[in-house]
């Protein structure tokens, strides 16, 4: 896919991560169980994995900063985060290039760490003081299996605009040979 097709993609997942939030507000005194999407991280986990390495970075880092600045409250973090997990997601690239199921427990891996890693950066900071049983139980899991359910959706629609871009560019290509074999005839 294109880089400026799969910003753009991101920034959609993104926004659809914004509409999940206000559509179905978390609680955060943790006295119910909540749902945070994580569909804007999977995405850029799944579409940066084969990118340069300072394309890589770059565009972790972009996405990152839209995150801190427009969807959360924990500026540097989130930018660190997805930098960080952007360039060593694709240093694991031969190993996961061909293995959905590998590529797909890698982003979900990831997703894991990064919900892990804001608790304790906000429990260190002070901003979360809730046990980290509680928090499991009123976040992670019910957050965990949704967003597992989203990645498999996610695979299956970037799957699909593979095959269509792959399917374009046949028929592209097989428009230039007629082209050249209509330009070899007429010259004879």
């Amino acid at each position: 896919m294109k880089l400026r097709t799969s910003l753009i993609f991101i920034l959609i997942c993104l926004l659809i991560d914004d509409f999940f939030a206000f559509v179905w507000p978390s609680d955060f005194t943790y006295a119910h169980m909540s749902f945070i999407s994580h569909l804007g991280f999977m995405a850029l986990m799944l579409l940066v994995v084969s990118q340069s390495w300072l394309t890589r970075i770059l565009l972790s880092f972009l996405c990152g900063i839209i995150t801190d600045f427009f969807f959360t409250q924990g500026f540097p973090l989130h930018t660190i985060l997805y930098t960080c997990f952007g360039y060593v997601c694709g240093l694991l690239y031969p190993w996961i290039k061909d293995r959905l199921l590998y590529r797909t427990l890698w982003v979900f891996v990831l997703m894991l760490l990064q919900d892990i890693v804001c608790f304790i950066f906000f429990s260190w900071t002070g901003t979360l003081s809730i046990p980290f049983k509680q928090w499991l139980y009123t976040f992670g899991f019910f957050s965990w299996i949704l967003n597992g359910l989203l990645l498999l959706g996610l695979e299956y629609v970037l799957g699909v605009m593979d095959r269509y871009t792959m399917i374009r560019q046949n028929r592209i290509l097989k428009m230039e040979r007629s082209r050249y074999r209509k330009l070899r005839f007429m010259r004879k």
